[in-house]
């Protein structure tokens, strides 16, 4: 890879952990007291919700996929998960 390649690429990952890392704010502040837990976890769980369907229309448009149907993936994408959540407050 050339030294722009790198640099690109670079771009593009800490781009994505930058986002990734998004619902980490709330529980870092429902964690110092500058909101409250539960209200933390709430937000993180949104955020994350949120993520996952744009990453999945992004990906679908990558993918060459038109905008609607880039759109349909992300709400399945976004569907799954919030199914993922719901099953999960079940078991705890």
């Amino acid at each position: 890879l050339t030294r722009a390649e790198h640099v690109e690429l670079l771009d593009e990952v800490l781009g994505g952990v930058v986002l990734a890392s998004l619902p980490l704010v709330w529980v870092v502040l429902g964690a110092v007291g500058a909101i409250g837990r539960e209200r933390a976890l709430a937000l993180a769980t949104w955020t994350g919700l949120v993520l996952l369907g744009l990453y999945g229309t992004l990906g679908a448009r990558a993918a060459g996929l038109s905008v609607a149907r880039s759109v349909s993936w992300g709400i399945a994408v976004t569907t799954v998960g919030a199914v993922l959540v719901t099953a999960k407050s079940f078991l705890h």
